[in-house]
């Protein structure tokens, strides 16, 4: 997958909503991938908040991992899930539930599904994993396929599906948009719902 642009600014505006010096697990390891202008724009975004944050640090470096730039921006500590261990990821599969078959309960501020989910085929496993690993008051990020994005993984998610996983369980929902992004130059629309864990 890939940490691109639009997750590259998503990261950073999340700072906003969740707890100072958040912890922050992804699922997939990330790829990271700055494109044009967007790190100058999210040092401007942060002037007050992150200081240390230089864009200059994380241009066109092919070394850099999401984790160094994550943390950079003002992320606490980091942890990734994938089923393989790339970028030091924890090796496990999403279609299982994380803390009965590899004991892993460990909870976060921030949880991520950038990419990921649409390849993972359970989805309810998805979805728990995800409230599992949240803090109470944690906020979840999803940057997901939605219309047009033929055979990319194993599922295109519509928005309805977000705002009905939020009320059912009891999430604040803080953003949700339709995003387009140019991929294999076809357009590929993308949602991008962030919502917040019942407290």
């Amino acid at each position: 997958m890939a940490f691109n642009s639009l997750m590259i600014r998503l990261a950073a505006e999340v700072l906003a909503d969740a707890a100072p010096h958040p912890s922050i697990i992804e699922l997939g390891n990330q790829t990271f991938k700055a494109r044009g202008s967007i790190l100058q724009e999210v040092e401007r975004f942060l002037v007050g908040s992150a200081p240390a944050f230089k864009a200059a640090a994380f241009q066109d470096r092919p070394d850099v991992l999401a984790a160094d730039y994550l943390k950079a921006i003002g992320y606490g500590s980091y942890a990734c899930i994938d089923v393989n261990d790339k970028f030091g990821a924890l090796q496990m599969d999403l279609n299982e539930n994380l803390a009965a078959r590899y004991g892993f309960k460990e909870t976060f501020d921030v949880v991520t599904n950038n990419g990921t989910g649409e390849h993972v085929f359970d989805q309810a496993s998805v979805f728990r994993n995800m409230h599992e690993l949240a803090k109470d008051g944690g906020v979840f990020v999803h940057v997901l396929p939605f219309h047009n994005y033929t055979n990319h993984g194993f599922y295109c998610f519509q928005p309805q599906l977000f705002h009905d996983v939020a009320m059912a369980n009891g999430y604040d929902m803080l953003r949700l948009s339709v995003a387009t992004a140019v991929h294999w130059r076809r357009c590929a629309p993308t949602t991008w719902p962030r919502y917040r864990s019942a407290p």
